[in-house]
């Protein structure tokens, strides 16, 4: 049975080793290119080029500073932490909870169904907007959707 001091004991040195592997000179790559919304710029940190946005930059040299001026594997997991805390504040600013039940929002990043039945229909349709008018024909219409195609559009002028 372990006793206290011993716990103790242990729970010293896995810190102690935790320390160290975090002192260690880090060796991996950071590439933020198409995982960010700023647009990332190669940096260099000792021999390995990274490839950042402004703020990661800025934060990753200040973590690089408080390791003794190396980049660390403590540096690394600091960085890799806050990019994803941004990108979960991000994705919670973005999609606010709407309380208008009226407001009907769509996913972009999935295909949209229509619930209602659908009619096959074809029929020629001008869409006008503004000075410009589109040719297209329905291919199949709902009580709350029509869908159409079109081959070309063209500018029309009155």
């Amino acid at each position: 049975m372990a006793t206290e001091s011993s716990k103790v004991k242990n729970q010293a040195f896995l810190a102690q080793l935790e320390r160290q592997r975090l002192q260690k000179p880090c060796q991996r790559i950071i590439d933020l290119r198409g995982k960010v919304s700023g647009e990332c710029q190669p940096y260099q940190f000792g021999e390995i080029t990274h490839y950042l946005d402004d703020r990661s930059y800025l934060i990753l040299k200040q973590l690089v500073e408080r390791m003794g001026g190396q980049y660390t594997v403590g540096a690394y997991e600091a960085l890799i932490q806050a990019v994803r805390q941004f990108q979960q504040q991000a994705q919670q600013q973005l999609s606010p909870p709407i309380e208008d039940k009226s407001v009907l929002l769509l996913r972009l990043d999935k295909p949209i169904r229509r619930q209602a039945q659908r009619v096959l229909l074809t029929l020629p349709v001008t869409v006008h907007n503004a000075d410009i008018s589109y040719h297209a024909m329905t291919l199949d219409v709902s009580i709350d959707a029509i869908r159409v195609s079109m081959k070309h559009a063209s500018a029309l002028k009155k």
